[in-house]
């Protein structure tokens, strides 16, 4: 049997699964003490009125831009460290302990310190965008590092293969799929600290119309800024997940036959 007949979801299933939760929704809307809850039709009125007045654009722009641009530092930080780490054991050994320290601290809870030090504007979101996707990006850039076949490693060693020539046929490969995962995870993390901190801290984009919507009782405008929020995450991991599977069609995780 094919590996896609059998991981296959049928379509049908899927749209009844949102017709349920669209009369979840819908009765919750019903049911909601003072009407806290808008119902489908109105989020979606809501959400066709911002798009055609252009009021969804700026702020997806300032909560995309903080996203990228915190996710490109986290990258271009934690990978090379992450190599570095899982290559030199006494460096991961003498370094674990800060990691797991400093990874357990929110990234919301750093909103004060970021304020009080560099304003509410962009950089404070950046700063706070990074630091949480740096994260997952750096364990598993150190996973996939320390993760290499010892058989492999020994065949390297007996035919004196060293240097840039064993990271570049060996341990780049070895590590990708973790990497390629790690990026994945951190975009995903790096969508939802923009909006959270956007929303706690006063800074321009979707998280700051979901709270001024609120606050002005427009409730029908917030739950479509939050209904963009939702698919805008579902969009960047699918897009992740397909840019991992293309990339990474080489490697055994994603050839069809070793899920068939």
């Amino acid at each position: 049997m094919r590996a896609t007949s059998v991981r296959l979801v049928p379509i049908a299933d899927k749209v009844l699964a949102l017709l349920i939760a669209g009369v979840l929704w819908q009765f919750l809307s019903l049911v909601s003490y003072r009407r806290s809850v808008a119902s489908p039709l109105e989020t979606l009125n809501s959400l066709v009125s911002i798009i055609a007045d252009g009021d969804l654009w700026e702020p997806l722009r300032h909560t995309l831009q903080a996203w990228g641009t915190g996710l490109g530092i986290a990258i271009l930080v934690a990978v090379p460290l992450g190599f570095l780490l899982g290559r030199l054991d006494f460096a991961y050994k003498a370094s674990v302990v800060v990691i797991d320290f400093l990874r357990s601290i929110p990234a919301v809870a750093l909103i004060p310190l970021a304020v009080l030090l560099f304003g509410t504007g962009l950089f404070s979101v950046v700063l706070l965008v990074a630091f949480a996707a740096f994260w997952p990006l750096l364990l598993q850039t150190i996973y996939g590092a320390r993760d290499v076949d010892r058989v492999a490693q020994e065949s390297f060693r007996a035919y004196s293969i060293g240097g840039l020539r064993k990271v570049g046929y060996l341990i780049l490969p070895s590590a990708s799929p973790y990497v390629a995962t790690g990026v994945r995870i951190a975009a995903y993390v790096s969508l939802l600290i923009a909006i959270g901190v956007q929303l706690i801290m006063p800074s321009d984009g979707l998280g700051a119309e979901i709270l001024v919507s609120q606050l002005s009782g427009a409730l029908p405008r917030m739950y479509a800024f939050i209904l963009i929020s939702g698919i805008l995450g579902v969009v960047i991991n699918g897009v992740f997940a397909a840019i991992e599977a293309r990339l990474l069609r080489w490697h055994v995780s994603h050839r069809p036959e070793v899920h068939a």
